[in-house]
């Protein structure tokens, strides 16, 4: 057999290299898309962060319901629901306990019993018209509920024309027509069945009722109610008066005497002068029963 330099291990051939070649170039082709996309991913990601910082912006400034709660992402969200919103308390009128124990009402019920006041806007007149019934009751527990009315009317009526005239607002009285005036109030008082003081004011009963100037004159609850406003500020005002005044019984010379001055520390309080004439201010129920009380 013939002597040959050819080695048992595997030969190489032309084909092999032609592979590796192949191989190699596609390794290098694989290599070069990568680095690509990675600098299109690293280039393209400032503007993914600026339209990610302008949704959150835009998600910010959308209202609160409108906003949608998310779950992480694998979280099942049936087994972490979103919070409810808690309903609002209801508006109750059962009493409340205290620290010390007492058993106290809510605002509400309070104000419905009546102990929270509230000031009624109103002028000086019906007030002390209604004052001045409640006075006359009191002194005169005898009189019917519209004669006393009358009697607050007629003090009302007077002192209003005592004050027009004081600030100019009434034209000063006739000469002449005072004289008959006078008069009629003379025959008025000799035919009187009673005659008595309230507030310092003569008043003149005949037949249980008010007579002025030898006429009757009744009292009109509703005319007075009116000038209240409405029926349940005028009771507030008219208890708040009678209640006061039950600390006065027995004491009849001295509630004569005082229950103007009374009339004056609790009454609306306006501007002095013309400038207050026929204006509204606040009567409360709480200056009435204080300064009566005291």
């Amino acid at each position: 057999m013939p002597t040959t330099t050819r080695s048992k291990s595997k030969q190489t051939r032309l084909d092999d290299f032609v592979d590796e070649d192949k191989a190699s170039l596609a390794k290098s082709s694989a290599t070069a898309k990568a680095s690509k996309a990675k600098v299109k991913d690293e280039t393209s990601s400032p503007r993914k962060q600026k339209v990610d910082s302008k949704s959150q912006e835009k998600e910010a400034t959308k209202p609160l319901a409108a906003r949608k709660r998310k779950q992480p992402d694998g979280e099942d969200s049936s087994k972490n629901p979103a919070p409810k919103a808690s309903p609002p308390p209801k508006k109750t009128q059962q009493q409340k306990i205290s620290t010390s124990g007492d058993v106290t009402s809510p605002p509400e019920l309070a104000s419905e019993e009546g102990d929270k006041d509230n000031p009624v806007l109103i002028n000086r007149a019906p007030v002390l018209h209604l004052w001045g019934a409640c006075v006359a009751h009191c002194l005169h527990p005898s009189l019917a509920w519209p004669t006393c009315l009358a009697i607050g009317s007629q003090i009302s009526t007077l002192c209003a024309i005592s004050k027009g005239r004081s600030i100019g607002a009434i034209e000063p009285a006739d000469p002449d027509k005072k004289a008959q005036k006078d008069e009629k109030k003379r025959k008025t008082a000799d035919s009187a069945d009673q005659e008595f003081d309230v507030m310092g004011f003569p008043m003149h009963v005949k037949n249980g009722e008010l007579v002025v100037q030898g006429e009757a004159k009744k009292g009109n609850e509703g005319l007075l109610v009116g000038k209240f406003g409405n029926e349940q500020d005028y009771e507030k005002a008219k208890n708040a008066m009678t209640d006061a005044l039950q600390g006065w019984k027995g004491k009849g010379d001295l509630l004569d005497k005082k229950a103007f001055g009374m009339y004056e520390r609790f009454r609306p309080s306006v501007k002095s002068g013309q400038r207050g004439w026929g204006r509204k201010g606040e009567l409360t129920v709480k200056q009435i029963r204080e300064v009566v009380r005291g």
